[in-house]
């Protein structure tokens, strides 16, 4: 049922109290009588209904005295120190004013017909960054309001979305898989720096875990550990950039599935050439674009030559988690989503989320997260050799011709096997 606003319920009461008036007057009139109070009682009714229907609030409530300059505060550097603002909004002060320069000329952003002036790009931008980079109960609408002076309730969410949709628009251009010229790139530095010739990048997924179990489908949601989440599968470049994802999958999905249901492996062919692969854990089965770590078998020792792919290909891999974890990190939002899936449109919304802190994170790239976030792989010696790695190979899933090639070449490279 509608909730009716206490404006509307005053209203319809000053209505009823008019009209009784009017025929009280309207008797008076017929019969001749004449009483000025009466009659100035029915001015003042009439003046009070008037009062009521010009208001857009029939009081206005504490969090609406809000104090605009808060944002001001926050921007000077004389008020907030740049420690200070990091922690608050998780990026530098100089990576926020680049930020608000690539967003600012958006149609968003556009003064409207009303005459009421739009708050600036950067508030607007302010309000979004503290949303997600904050987790749990600090990202409700109520704290963030407090948190900038008492901003009202719907100018917080009004806030959110027009940044959301600001940052979404770079999207296309942030967030790609990178062309043929710059996938050789890619591969020549990973090369240099780990020696897997013809490596694009490293994959992993991650679980972004939820305050509460969804509506709809709950129980697909919870995860091995017990608790409620959505999938997220990543493939970052040796820089940590991230160059594709997909969300939105139950947490009980495994990463394998995922992967196997992605564009880049139902269309491999368009994303990679015929020596072209990504680097994964054990929890990906092997093909010719998908090299994983060797699984140990329960009961069952490891092959010598195995666990020695497996140490040459943990140092590589650790930037899959290094991405992950500086996502997680800078915008903790999605460390514990308070969103409840209830239907599409939730979803929808957590996946606006999802994107637009991808977004920033490769935004963000060129400006590194505090000493602590993650931990630097060492640089390696360059190697060079040949054991039918520089050879194309069509795609069959659960093919481990490519990942034998790897261990080959590795092995002979560091103990001359």
């Amino acid at each position: 049922m509608p909730r009716v606003s206490k404006r509307a319920t005053w209203i319809k009461f000053c209505e009823r109290i008019v009209a009784k008036r009017k025929s009280a007057a309207h008797v008076r009139e017929v019969r001749g009588v004449e009483d000025g109070l009466e009659d100035d009682l029915d001015l003042v009714t009439q003046a009070k209904l008037n009062e009521v229907r010009g208001r857009r609030y029939l009081k206005r409530d504490r969090y609406r005295k809000a104090r605009y300059d808060k944002f001001e505060e926050v921007l000077q550097t004389n008020k907030m120190k740049d420690y200070e603002f990091l922690f608050h909004y998780r990026v530098p002060r100089t990576a926020f004013w680049e930020l608000v320069d690539l967003i600012k000329g958006h149609e968003v952003f556009a003064k409207k017909r009303s005459n009421r002036k739009q708050a600036p790009p950067a508030h607007q931008l302010l309000v979004l960054l503290k949303f997600v980079g904050t987790s749990g109960n600090g990202a409700n609408k109520l704290a963030i309001s407090d948190h900038f002076g008492g901003i009202g309730h719907g100018t917080v969410r009004l806030y959110i979305g027009r940044a959301i949709k600001a940052l979404q628009s770079l999207f296309s251009e942030v967030v790609s898989w990178p062309d043929e010229a710059e996938r050789e790139e890619i591969a020549r530095r990973i090369h240099e720096r780990f020696y897997f010739p013809n490596c694009l990048g490293f994959i992993d997924g991650t679980l972004l875990p939820m305050e509460f179990k969804p509506s709809l489908y709950g129980d697909v949601y919870l995860t091995r550990k017990s608790n409620y989440a959505v999938h997220m599968l990543v493939v970052c470049d040796d820089q940590a950039r991230i160059r594709f994802y997909t969300a939105g999958w139950p947490g009980s999905v495994h990463d394998n599935r995922t992967w196997k249901l992605s564009d880049l492996s139902l269309r491999a062919a368009e994303f990679f050439s015929g020596i072209q692969y990504l680097l994964g854990d054990s929890a990906f089965s092997s093909s010719a674009v998908m090299i994983p770590a060797f699984k140990k078998v329960a009961g069952h020792g490891m092959l010598r030559e195995h666990e020695k792919f497996n140490t040459f290909l943990a140092k590589p891999r650790v930037i899959s988690e290094h991405c992950i974890g500086i996502l997680k990190g800078r915008f903790q939002h999605l460390k514990n989503i308070r969103t409840r899936i209830d239907s599409k449109k939730s979803l929808d919304r957590i996946l606006e989320y999802i994107q637009v802190c991808v977004i920033l994170h490769n935004l963000l790239i060129k400006h590194p997260p505090p000493k602590g976030w993650y931990e630097d792989a060492e640089d390696q010696e360059e190697l060079e050799n040949d054991y039918g790695l520089q050879t194309a190979m069509p795609y069959v899933e659960s093919d481990n011709t490519r990942r034998d090639q790897l261990m080959d070449y590795l092995l002979d490279t560091f103990t001359g096997s």
